[in-house]
């Protein structure tokens, strides 16, 4: 693409900053057509790019909270059938206190007191 001479058809407009005022003044509009498809395309990338971003974060998230809970309710879920046990009169089992939290601190005070009852 070669660059127009001043007073030629194309010249850029700062080269005759007199007939852009004079254009401008007209009120003109410039019209475009643009088949629909074409011009929503980027659009549509971008809804489809977002989705599956939402999606994955979703998959991380549900993750990251399904992993959470068991982290947390792990130690209960495996005291509980021991207590049972218990509670049926089987007092040979133990308790392993495997956390430092609440229920690992519960595990710990079960011990000596199920073996207090045995005897």
């Amino acid at each position: 693409m070669t660059a127009s001479q001043p007073g030629q058809p194309g010249a850029r407009h700062h080269q005759q900053p007199e007939r852009v005022a004079a254009i401008a003044q007209l009120g003109w509009v410039v019209v475009v057509h643009q088949d629909r498809s074409e011009g929503l395309a980027p659009l549509l990338a971008q809804t489809r790019a977002m989705l599956l971003l939402v999606l994955v974060m979703a998959a991380v998230v549900i993750s990251v909270a399904i992993g959470g809970a068991q982290l947390l309710s792990g130690p209960i879920t495996r005291l509980t059938p021991i207590a049972r046990l218990v509670t049926a009169g089987d007092l040979s089992v133990q308790a392993r206190a495997e956390a430092q939290d609440e229920i690992g601190a519960l595990a710990h005070a079960s011990i000596p007191w199920w073996a207090s009852c045995a005897t």
